[in-house]
């Protein structure tokens, strides 16, 4: 290949590039399609005739196949729900509207991530070393969401130290406590191990 033609296969790519990222900035909706399962644009060509009760039974039908392969607490069921209960409403269906709002609505809180306090983290991991001690089963679910949300404290304890988001010293004792909690957490499952 010479110097030129591989020059001109490089513009090439650059310029189409180019142009992918200026419609994308100026007509973000032109790539939506793509990305889209055929259920997702028969729904979509549904709603835009008005043909409400056929976008709700392929809903079901995509409902159906999320709680079947293990997805019934995910948040795309939940946002499935969310636009079953709209079109309810739509239908003017207030029983059924409520009910799938309900459902939507257990799925978006069992998922949410609830923010505990050092405090009760330090009590729960006394608590699971106890027991340890005790020779009792520790519930590793327990442990493992513990883990996760002392190693995320620390992670916040960090970034407001190094963006002096709040006061150092504060920040400073806060960070130093969390690591203390995440050595006995090692040591612990370690034990365990």
């Amino acid at each position: 290949m010479t110097n030129r033609q591989s020059n001109i296969i490089f513009y090439s790519v650059i310029s189409v590039i180019i142009y992918v990222i200026i419609i994308n900035n100026f007509y973000p909706e032109f790539f939506d399609d793509f990305s889209k399962s055929k259920e997702e644009l028969s729904i979509k060509e549904a709603m835009s005739k008005g043909e409400h009760n056929k976008a709700l039974t392929i809903y079901q039908k995509l409902v159906e196949e999320s709680v079947g392969d293990g997805g019934e607490n995910s948040p795309k069921t939940a946002g499935m729900y969310e636009a079953m209960a709209n079109l309810h409403w739509l239908l003017g269906n207030k029983a059924e509207e409520k009910n799938h709002y309900l459902k939507s609505l257990v799925i978006i809180l069992t998922t949410q991530k609830i923010p505990m306090k050092l405090k009760t983290i330090k009590q729960q991991l006394n608590q699971l070393i106890e027991k340890n001690e005790d020779g009792e089963v520790v519930d590793l679910e327990l442990l493992a969401s513990l883990k996760s949300t002392l190693q995320d404290k620390r992670i916040a304890s960090k970034h407001k130290l190094r963006h002096r988001l709040a006061k150092c010293e504060r920040a400073e004792k806060k960070l130093k406590k969390v690591k203390t909690c995440l050595k006995r957490l090692k040591l612990l499952e370690e034990a365990i191990a």
